[in-house]
């Protein structure tokens, strides 16, 4: 926590200077730098490549160019057990001399020998040419490059052969196109041998993929395959962590190939340093670099879109509400630099505000500090038309309610509420809900503490806002109720009748209370005839009988009373 509090603050002290500036980070220099032997290797004409030439493009892009004299004297002495073999067979290296049929087993038995010197273990991995010469290993990029150098060498036209996950070679002869699985020594025309095509599956994990199927078949330069070393690379240390180097191997291979397959390619693993980035947390790092990849190449909407992710999860992930309205500062500028860019995408943008402004009033409203968290509300309000924003507002209410409620200060409650109607008149519906429960909060406590002339009189003090209000209603009721308990409770049988008299012409044939009326009067007439005071039972019987003429026990008592000549 610490250390992501460092670098946020880090990241507010340096951000806004570097937004759309035209100095470049440290680490998109460092993806966009080409040296002058991988320059060379963009500007070179690969069409008349001579074999050697070749060979030492297969060290440069296998990173190995400061051996290139150890290896090529590997090569020389691989090159002269070769030609040895071949001359031993044929009697000749000149293929012109050859038939057709003699020049492709020519290309067939070069295979062969080339394996059995230098190629022993195949390893998915080892694209180098280091691989090949300290452990002889080989995949199919390495072993197809390495087959090209020696078919270049007698003059051959070889075609790299690219499909999903592999690569394999083709070679032009007068009559026909042969293919060559490189990773095996009897590979060439693999489609007349099944064995081979059984051992290939089995070495390799790939399938190969005929000539009929054309859709999955691409014809690469020489060129390409060498990068495809690179592309392989680039694997390679992203996954050991260095994002930087495989973007810029990816970068090479865009302006190597300089077309979109590349281009997208270079895109991806761009991408893939950001969100390497973002999982170690680096946002400082990172919107200096895709600033600085926009300002260099301009709005590339895949870029743009991942801003826009990465602010997203930059705001999910902050946590420090001190510096919240820093935060907010930055969202703005980051609004005023996709306007500008003309890449603004409302949603998206409101989005990932909205939740800022979510994250930060629940984390006020928590503390108590519900002035900021409304204040925050009001700026957003000025920035954005957002309906969002009223939810929140009505989340802030909650807590607030909430918060006074337990402390029965309905008073402070309502002083909050009439600035609010101020403050958000657009929220005015919201807030009368929270005034309604606020209201119905006060007169329920007032009646559970028996503050019964309290409770009326703040009914009568909104009673024509909510005489028609269910709810009100409702505690309107209960009010009446609890208030003729206590009189009942207190034998105070006028008040009982009274006050049942008039909360029943307010509240028409109300169950409760004419069920308890009833309950009430039958009660204390059986209290007065087992006291004998049948003087003040008739009485009473009497009213009763007025109002619950048909009740049976009202029947019986009036009897009895008549029995006793009452």
């Amino acid at each position: 926590m610490h250390k992501i509090k460092n670098i946020f603050i880090l990241f507010l002290l340096n951000l806004l200077f570097y937004l759309h500036s035209e100095e470049l980070s440290l680490n998109f220099k460092n993806i966009i730098n080409i040296d002058e032997l991988n320059q060379k290797l963009i500007e070179l004409d690969l069409t008349n490549i001579s074999y050697n030439k070749y060979f030492e493009l297969f060290v440069i892009v296998s990173e190995d160019y400061p051996k290139l004299g150890e290896y090529k004297v590997w090569f020389n002495d691989l090159e002269r057990k070769v030609e040895e073999d071949l001359l031993k067979e044929f009697n000749t290296t000149d293929i012109n001399k050859l038939s057709v049929e003699k020049q492709k087993k020519f290309a067939e038995e070069l295979l062969l020998f080339i394996h059995n010197y230098s190629l022993s273990n195949y390893d998915e991995m080892s694209s180098r040419i280091s691989d090949i010469i300290e452990n002889k290993k080989f995949n199919c990029v390495s072993s197809s490059i390495l087959y090209t150098i020696f078919l270049l060498k007698y003059n051959f036209k070889p075609i790299a052969i690219e499909t999903k996950d592999h690569v394999f070679i083709e070679i032009k002869f007068a009559d026909e196109d042969i293919d060559v699985e490189t990773t095996n020594k009897i590979g060439f025309n693999p489609g007349e041998k099944k064995d081979v095509l059984d051992s290939f599956g089995k070495i390799t994990g790939f399938t190969y993929v005929p000539k009929k199927n054309y859709l999955e078949r691409k014809e690469r330069s020489l060129k390409r395959l060498l990068l495809i070393v690179y592309h392989n690379l680039t694997n390679y240390y992203f996954k050991k962590g260095d994002s930087v180097k495989a973007a810029n191997l990816s970068y090479i291979i865009y302006k190597g190939m300089n077309d979109k397959e590349s281009y997208d390619g270079f895109i991806t693993y761009f991408s893939n340093h950001i969100i390497f980035l973002s999982n170690k947390k680096d946002y400082d790092t990172i919107f200096n670099d895709i600033n600085s990849f926009l300002s260099h190449f301009g709005l590339e909407e895949k870029i743009v879109n991942l801003r826009y992710e990465i602010i997203g999860k930059f705001i999910n992930e902050f946590n420090d509400f001190k510096n919240y309205e820093k935060i907010e500062k930055f969202l703005l500028e980051q609004k005023n630099l996709f306007v500008k860019d003309k890449t603004i995408n409302e949603k998206k943008f409101l989005e990932i505000y909205s939740y800022f402004v979510y994250k930060v009033t629940n984390h006020l409203s928590k503390n108590k500090n519900f002035n900021e968290a409304f204040d925050l509300i009001k700026r957003a309000k000025r920035y954005f038309n957002n309906p969002e924003f009223e939810k929140i507002f009505n989340n802030i209410l909650v807590e607030i309610i909430n918060n006074y409620t337990k402390k029965n200060d309905f008073d402070y409650l309502e002083n909050i509420i009439v600035k609010l109607k101020g403050d958000f008149p657009e929220y005015i519906n919201t807030i009368r809900i929270f005034e309604k429960s606020n209201i119905l909060a006060k007169i329920n406590k007032l009646t559970i503490d028996k503050k019964f002339e309290e409770a009326f009189k703040e009914i009568e003090r909104v009673y024509n806002d909510y005489k028609d209000d269910n709810d009100f209603e409702s505690i309107h009721i209960n009010l009446y109720v609890k208030y003729i308990q206590n009189f009942y409770d207190n034998n105070d049988i006028e008040n009982v009748i009274k006050y049942s008299d008039i909360a029943l012409n307010i509240f028409r044939n109300n169950k409760i209370i004419l069920n308890n009326y009833r309950a009430y009067l039958i009660n204390f007439i059986i209290k007065q005839v087992n006291a004998k005071n049948f003087k003040d039972a008739r009485q009473y019987l009497n009213i009763a009988l007025s109002k619950f003429s048909d009740e049976n026990i009202l029947k019986d008592l009036d009897r009895k009373l008549k029995e006793l000549n009452y």
